[in-house]
């Protein structure tokens, strides 16, 4: 099968995962905990391109570039820019409190005081999309609008001022950002269908942009009831995606097993004993799905997009899928497992690992990266409602 991963420039993409990192530090169940973040982002990025796990709203694919070009409409100068950038995207938080909708807004708690604005959950996205052309990051975007301007002036310059954002963008509604809502007008929603189209055509989301029931309520992608329809190569995918979430998922219960157990916490004992149980019982379920899981394929598409894999990281994974996969299954929750989770956890933490260091145990809050991975699926299902909702309104 022909690969259908989709790669981002590396070194914004790893200042996104750094920062997403950071952002999800307090959400409990999402926390990447033994560093399979790597695989995971691969899955997700060849899925649903241009999205990030704390994207919330489809429309912010127009206010940040709205905010921008009005910038570059004024001709604020590079030094200027970063701060009247915050300023315009701090007055969008302002005008969207007022709205009959504020879910998903962001800076809805912290409002003036929000570190990660919009423009920085959503640049790569617009990049990815092709709504934003500028080639670098947010930060070289700033730097470059003094030379930018110099070009735009220079009628016969040799090096003409490329165009910052596309030529099909829809303009800011009249006396933006005052009285904005998210609800995309059937105009906004095409323009985001048609740059997802032409910009990430094999995509998951690029079908499901352009399918009646796209943002259907299920909790992961290969439980969505187009599943069949999808085409054969994303099938595959999804295939090699579920059965890596379903088989690792064991490996955070039995890691907040040891937690429960070290503290000690007894209830948390017997919650974690039984959800391994219960995802042992799922992995008999699945049966032949998962005995006959081509592994090797499974690396061969995650390694061959380019994903960087450390051999640590390799090691580990193929080591829990053994135990987990191989035999009757019992391994997993075995002396060989914990120690297999352990050593990972001391190899990623060091000093701060919850297992040696008595006060980050204390400070864990009885879940940690608990939830299955859904490869984002989450807030992309809500940016497909959102495009979908707009598509469905009358002109």
């Amino acid at each position: 099968m022909q690969s259908t991963f989709t790669w981002l420039d590396y070194s914004e993409q790893h200042r996104r995962q750094m920062l997403d990192v950071i952002d999800l530090f307090r959400e409990q169940e999402t926390r990447d905990e033994l560093g399979i973040g790597t695989v995971r982002d691969a899955f997700a990025d060849a899925f649903f391109p241009g999205t990030s796990t704390i994207q919330t709203r489809a429309r912010y694919f127009f206010f940040v570039p709205w905010v921008y070009r009005d910038l570059e409409h004024r001709r604020v100068p590079s030094d200027k820019a970063r701060d009247r950038a915050r300023k315009g995207e701090v007055a969008t938080i302002f005008a969207l409190l007022k709205s009959n909708d504020t879910s998903g807004l962001l800076g809805k708690q912290a409002k003036e005081a929000l570190q990660r604005l919009p423009s920085s959950v959503y640049w790569q996205g617009l990049r990815v999309w092709g709504v934003c052309l500028f080639p670098g990051s947010l930060d070289q975007y700033h730097r470059s609008l003094d030379g930018y301007y110099r070009r735009a002036d220079r009628a016969d310059a040799e090096l003409p001022a490329a165009p910052n954002w596309h030529a099909g963008l829809p303009g800011a509604p009249e006396g933006f950002p005052e009285n904005i809502t998210f609800r995309l007008t059937p105009g906004e929603a095409q323009y985001l269908r048609d740059r997802v189209l032409a910009r990430v055509p094999k995509s998951l989301l690029a079908f499901l942009v352009d399918s009646d029931g796209a943002e259907a309520e299920v909790d992961f992608p290969w439980a969505h009831p187009l599943s069949k329809e999808f085409p054969p190569p994303l099938q595959e995918l999804l295939a090699h995606a579920r059965n890596f979430s379903e088989a690792i998922h064991g490996a955070a219960y039995l890691y907040n097993l040891m937690l429960a157990e070290k503290k000690p916490a007894d209830d948390l004992v017997e919650k974690y004993a039984k959800l391994l149980n219960e995802w042992h019982e799922q992995l008999e379920a699945r049966g032949a799905a998962l005995r006959d899981w081509d592994r090797t394929q499974f690396w061969q598409l995650v390694v061959g997009a380019g994903a960087r894999v450390s051999p640590q990281t390799r090691m580990f994974i193929d080591g829990w899928l053994g135990l987990a996969l191989d035999g009757d299954g019992k391994k997993s929750t075995g002396g060989a497992a914990r120690q297999l989770v352990a050593t990972r956890e001391r190899a990623l933490k060091r000093g701060l690992s919850r297992l040696d260091n008595q006060r980050a145990l204390e400070l864990w809050n009885g879940a940690a990266g608990t939830g299955a991975l859904d490869f984002r699926w989450g807030p992309t299902r809500v940016i497909l409602r959102d495009i979908r909702q707009g598509l469905c309104e009358e002109e």
